[in-house]
């Protein structure tokens, strides 16, 4: 009986499943364009649009957009998974002199993990949302001038932050 139950809590795989880390406390992230001219932010992520990268205190990259990936809370379920599909996003969006773009930020970063147990025709590897740990994270926002529409090339602006994640509560970086 207690193998039954031990079975039970831990799964068919004999592995815990993966799960999400609850949000952080939230950080505003600002950009504000301080130029005399309209600026194309760059977008950083496959589907969806962030105008930012966010570095950890170690160097490493963080991912704030889960992309296309599929969760690994929903790759447990039982209904097969659907196929990913393209993302319509703009590479950039435009951002008019004095206007800001704002987003906020839960303390939490994707990370990729393999999870036994999935759905019919789910990935092993899945994404879950990790609450990374209080300290200084670098951010940094680039863009185009003078274009419309497709901005080509390399950025011409870019400005980078530090935020103290457990303890900031907003971060503006102003592009000049």
């Amino acid at each position: 009986m207690r193998a039954l139950l031990v079975l039970l809590l831990v799964g068919c795989s004999g592995a815990p499943p993966v799960q999400s880390d609850p949000p952080g406390p939230s950080v505003e992230l600002v950009v504000v364009n301080a130029t005399d001219q309209t600026v194309h932010l760059v977008n950083t992520v496959s589907c969806g649009f962030d105008a930012l990268d966010v570095v950890a205190p170690d160097g490493r990259p963080m991912r704030r957009n889960a992309g296309q990936s599929h969760s690994c809370e929903w790759t447990r379920g039982t209904d097969p998974c659907p196929v990913a599909g393209a993302c319509m996003n703009p590479p950039t969006q435009a951002l008019e002199p004095g206007q800001r773009w704002s987003t906020t930020w839960d303390g939490r970063a994707v990370e990729t993990r393999h999870q036994e147990a999935t759905a019919p025709g789910c990935p092993s590897d899945c994404s879950v949302w990790v609450r990374v740990a209080d300290g200084a994270y670098r951010v940094r926002a680039r863009a185009h001038t003078g274009c419309e529409g497709e901005c080509t090339g390399e950025p011409g602006l870019e400005v980078t932050g530090t935020v103290r994640v457990g303890s900031d509560r907003q971060l503006e970086l102003t592009l000049r």
